[in-house]
């Protein structure tokens, strides 16, 4: 299966936003993983924000450099800025507004089978 041209056809038209308001504190092998799966899905031209981290875990994430590593603007202090940025996302790359699949239930994490593209 030919993949050269999959990231143009998916770049920016999937955002997932990591709810880390259960979060409680980040250790050093939490904070790494945070950085791969960054990585993985940027490459796979995937955006991720993380919302609702409490101040204790930005502090230690500031420390152990993943917000210089992510990137300070995929960062949001609560869901609903969050969800607008993929929504801005969604925006600017589809002038139809069908591109991107945002499900909010009041922190319930939801799953959907993604649209044909």
């Amino acid at each position: 299966m030919d993949t050269s041209n999959l990231k143009d056809k998916f770049l920016n038209r999937f955002v997932i936003i990591l709810d880390l308001s259960a979060c409680h504190q980040i250790d050093s092998s939490a904070a790494s993983t945070l950085c791969d799966v960054h990585k993985e899905v940027s490459s796979r031209g995937v955006i991720m924000y993380i919302a609702n981290a409490k101040h204790k875990v930005m502090k230690d994430m500031e420390k152990s450099k993943i917000v210089d590593a992510i990137g300070e603007s995929f960062f949001f202090s609560d869901i609903q800025q969050a969800i607008a940025a993929a929504k801005a996302v969604q925006a600017s790359h589809s002038p139809n507004n069908n591109s991107l699949n945002l499900l909010v239930n009041e922190g319930t994490p939801l799953i959907s089978k993604p649209r044909e593209l």
